[in-house]
């Protein structure tokens, strides 16, 4: 997924058109069934590995993709730009690299301070690291990641009503 979104990326190809590549050029090769697969997932607008990573992750868990370089707007002003997030659902998944996250102390207060500003405005925002991506912790994230996608409503009411508009 990584390697497809970065030569998306690079080359400023769309989806429609590797698929074609790949159907005229790559037929019978090793690894183009797979790559076929991954191509309705790609998205040219993904930052990092990690960040491309963390999408199919989510997607095998099976939901929905999230939208990539969400900008959060506060009164009419571009704020935080998040990697990958769920609009409607004010989710955000944040991957943080060692490099841009947790190198220093200011870098840390600096995300702190965010998500902070972010959950305050009633976001869910959930961190996945790099050693998140097996086991337990794995888990962890995805099952967040479920609770926070459910819906927040229920048709209860409206079928208990329906149930008692027919015994009359």
């Amino acid at each position: 997924m990584a390697a497809l979104d970065a030569f998306r990326r690079r080359f400023g190809l769309s989806r429609a058109e590797l698929a074609g590549a790949l159907r005229s050029r790559f037929t019978g090769r090793r690894g183009v069934v797979q790559a076929r697969n991954l191509v309705e997932h790609s998205d040219p607008r993904a930052e990092s590995m990690r960040e491309s990573w963390v999408r199919i992750t989510i997607i095998d868990a099976g939901l929905p993709a999230p939208d990539l370089q969400v900008w959060v707007v506060d009164d009419g002003v571009p704020r935080y730009r998040l990697d990958l997030a769920y609009r409607r659902r004010k989710v955000a998944v944040e991957y943080d690299g060692e490099d841009g996250h947790l190198q220093t102390e200011e870098q840390i207060e600096d995300d702190e301070a965010r998500r902070a500003w972010l959950r305050a405005r009633g976001w869910v925002v959930i961190v996945v690291r790099s050693g998140d991506f097996t086991g337990a912790r794995l888990d962890r994230w995805i099952s967040a990641l479920r609770v926070a996608m459910r819906p927040s409503y229920s048709n209860r009411r409206r079928l208990e009503r329906g149930a008692r508009d027919r015994e009359f």
